[in-house]
Order: C-alpha cells, then structure tokens, then sequence
C-alpha cells in the first residue's frame, strides 16, 4: 500500500505519514512496525515530560523582569548570556497562568494578544506625486542589515493628540517624540530633523508611510543629509520594525489616552525601557547597547 492511500485511508496529508514513519522507523533495520514506533513514541514522550524545576529564586528573579514588560523569551536570552540557569520560555507562561489562577497580576505585564495583518491585502501601487520616492527605489543595501537604515510612523490618541516614532532597523533602537500639534507635516518634520540632527552621521535612509504629515521630506533630506522613501498604500509591513514598535508602547500608551496628557518624562521612560529589553536578533543585546557600539 502506498504512502499516498495510507493518508487517505486515515484522512490525513501524506507528509504526516512521511513524518511518523521518518521518525518512528527502527534505527537498526530502517522498518517501520508498530511495536516499534510506539516504543520510540513513548521513550519520547517520557523524555520530553520532565520538566526542568523552578525554583522560588529563579520565578523571583523572572517575576521582576516580567514586571519591566519583558518577553519570556527576552529573559531566557538574557539569562543565558549572563550565565544563569532558566527554564523553557513556555515553562514561564505556564506559571504565569498558574500565577494568574491563583489571583496574581504578572499576566497583566505580558503582551498575549497580537493583531495579526492580512498580508494578502491588495497593494495599491499608486504613482508618488512630486519627487517623492517610492520604496521601490530604496537602494537593495538598505535592507534592514546596515547600521543607519530608519523608519517612522505616529501613534494617534484622543483630542488630536499624537506622538512620532522612529526606528533605527538593524538595531532596534527607537525614538519617541510628543508632537505639539495634530498630524502638521511642518511639526512632524521639525520633530524628526531635531531628533535625529545630533546622530545624522547614522542615518542614511527614512521609510514612512503616504500620510500628509510625512509630506515635508524635503526639509528632513536637506538638514539630515539622508533619503526618504514611502511604502507602497495599505503595506503596514514594509517598514514592520515601527509597527512592531508601535505595538509594544500601545502597552504603556492606550489608544484612548491623550498622549498631550503626557509628561516628556513619561514618555522619555518608555523610550528608555524599550531600549533596554534585550533582543533575540542582537543575541539578546539592547537595542542601546548595540546601537551606540556602533555609533561610535
């Protein structure tokens, strides 16, 4: 009987059966029979069971961490490179649940849901008017690898209120700025180029959006030295770095606070304490660290 008719016969794909026969043939004859692949399923299973113990420290110590909005996997990371012993990322999120039904709050500093984007929206690919330059023309090397490579977006709030983001893409590193006035292309263009004028020599290229604020990228060329480039309509995910980083502040700033309500201290903290989580793709380095290694 074929692999083919046995996937049909037990209605499943037959890269499932490709997969169980692969794994649970015998080491020595290469044969797949039952008695075998059950044993090597259940030496399996008894293998992957133990659980590596928490001790009261260690959950301490992640418990602090999970408070500074930390990922559990940002503090498997960290903990390795510092040389300490840690469980499993999921093993934490199992006793975050167990904290959580037992009446504790670690589970409200997590980050649990996450608004997935339908990439298969259809783009839009509208002719830039003016000089603007389409994304399409951004150099291949700024391909998120060289150090120098930025992107911006705004959060909006209530009462005309909004905020500049920006994202320095093979770092990580970001920059939040409160905006005095509502969505002005002269107020988000003063905010970028007072920003990033004490660190041009590290930016080479800007990738926003077609918003009407990002509309003055002439004034922003001209005192940066840099090119700014827009993502095609409806793309979210060609400039993902600032929408990822979007996500993690809308965890300290809700969508409906009034960001003017915000102190420059406030928002200066948050800004801090993203720069500071330690990252999977910088071999969980801070994004602060990194990027001014390489400033210098």
């Amino acid at each position: 009987m074929s692999k083919k008719a046995i996937a049909e016969a037990i209605s499943v794909h037959r890269s499932t059966v490709y997969r169980e026969i692969e794994r649970n043939s015998s080491e020595y004859t290469g044969k797949y029979t039952y008695t075998v692949a059950v044993r090597r399923a259940r030496r399996r299973k008894r293998r992957y069971q133990r659980p590596r113990k928490m001790t009261p420290e260690m959950w301490r110590n992640i418990s602090k961490y999970l408070r500074m909005g930390w990922s559990a996997q940002q503090i498997c990371g960290r903990m390795k490179t510092l040389g300490r012993k840690c469980v499993s990322h999921t093993t934490i999120y199992k006793y975050i649940w167990r904290d959580r039904n037992a009446g504790g709050d670690i589970y409200k500093y997590c980050r649990f849901q996450f608004k997935y984007r339908n990439h298969w929206l259809k783009r839009d690919k509208k002719i830039l008017s003016g000089n603007r330059k389409s994304i399409d023309e951004r150099p291949a090397c700024a391909d998120g690898k060289r150090f120098g490579d930025w992107e911006m977006d705004l959060i909006i709030g209530p009462g005309n209120s909004s905020a500049l983001t920006m994202v320095e893409r093979s770092t990580n590193l970001g920059i939040i700025r409160k905006l005095a006035r509502y969505k002005t292309a002269r107020e988000v263009s003063k905010a970028v180029t007072e920003a990033l004028r004490p660190i041009k020599n590290a930016v080479h290229t800007i990738t926003t959006d077609n918003g009407p604020e990002f509309m003055q990228y002439e004034d922003i060329e001209k005192s940066l030295g840099c090119s700014v480039y827009y993502a095609h309509p409806h793309c979210p995910w060609q400039k993902g770095a600032v929408e990822n980083r979007n996500m993690l502040i809308r965890q300290y700033i809700d969508k409906r606070c009034n960001i003017n309500k915000l102190s420059t201290q406030y928002i200066a903290a948050i800004e801090a304490k993203l720069n500071d989580r330690p990252r999977k793709k910088l071999n969980f380095r801070t994004p602060k660290f990194v990027f001014y290694k390489k400033l210098k």
